[in-house]
């Protein structure tokens, strides 16, 4: 199993999955003894890569720690987007553009 079938696999299942840190090594690196924080970061690149979001934002290095990945095209990943790009525009001080969340309507409620 690679990142296809880590993909395959969140979004068969909806776009949410939950994995611990020992079969995403497993698969991703096999023959790996450690999960170092350099190895741990690229493979959180190589799931961005391929449109998976990760919460830890960086994979951890504790093979025993679970994480949930989400597809950044469902409706869970288009909201966490949508909250990180307001949490950054809020730390610098600034509100959200104007149209920022254009692509987000779907979202919104219908009124």
């Amino acid at each position: 199993m690679g990142y296809a079938e880590i993909v395959g696999a969140v979004r068969l299942d909806g776009g949410v999955k939950r994995f611990s840190m020992l079969t995403i090594k497993q698969q991703l690196a096999p023959y790996r003894d450690r999960l170092g924080a350099a190895l741990c970061k690229q493979m959180t690149g190589g799931l961005r890569n391929r449109g998976i979001l990760t919460l830890p934002a960086t994979l951890p290095t504790d093979e025993r720690e679970w994480v949930i990945l989400i597809d950044e095209k469902s409706a869970l990943g288009d909201a966490l987007t949508l909250a990180t790009k307001a949490m950054l525009m809020s730390r610098i001080g600034m509100p959200m553009p104007p149209g920022a969340h254009e692509k987000h309507k779907r979202l919104a409620r219908p009124l």
